[in-house]
C-alpha cells in the first residue's frame, strides 16, 4: 500500500497539505458516513498519517518506497462486467478475483473519482472503468 496514494498526496507534499488531505480521507471513508461497508480500513489511513507527518518515520519510509519494485499495471475491468450485489442498482458492486476473493466499489467511492481498488483477499488491484452520469 502507497500511503501516498491513499492520501492523495504528492511526495512532496507539506505538514499542512498531510494533514487536510488526511482530514478528507477520514471523513470521505468513515463508516459512519457511508451508506456501505468502507473498503478502506481506517486504521490504515491514521497509520498512513503517522508515518508521513513524523519525518523520521517518512524518511525512512521514502527510503523504503524508492527501493520497491514497480508495480505492474492494474488490470482495467468495466463497471458493466461488475455484479450489483444489492439489487438496488446503487451498489455495491463486486467482481472476482482470481484468489477467489472480491473486488468492491461502491457508488461514494465513484462520486470521489476513486478507480482503482483492491482485493479483500489478496494484493491484487483493479482499475475500474466508469463514466459518472450527471
Amino acid at each position: 500500500m502507497d500511503y501516498y496514494s491513499l492520501l492523495n498526496l504528492n511526495k512532496d507534499a507539506d505538514q499542512k497539505h498531510i494533514k487536510a488531505q488526511y482530514h478528507a480521507a477520514l471523513l470521505r471513508l468513515h463508516p459512519d458516513k457511508r451508506k456501505t461497508e468502507s473498503p478502506v480500513d481506517i486504521a490504515l489511513i491514521k497509520h498512513a498519517y503517522t508515518v508521513l507527518s513524523t519525518p523520521e518515520l517518512r524518511a525512512k519510509y521514502d527510503a523504503e518506497l524508492a527501493h520497491r519494485p514497480n508495480p505492474r499495471p492494474a488490470q482495467i475491468v468495466s463497471l458493466e462486467d461488475f455484479d450489483d450485489t444489492s439489487g438496488t442498482d446503487d451498489g455495491p458492486w463486486t467482481y472476482p478475483c482470481r484468489c477467489s476473493g472480491t473486488f468492491t466499489i461502491t457508488a461514494d467511492l465513484m462520486e470521489h473519482g476513486i478507480h482503482l481498488v483492491a482485493c479483500h483477499s489478496c494484493s491484487e488491484a483493479i482499475w475500474v472503468g466508469f463514466e459518472l452520469a450527471e
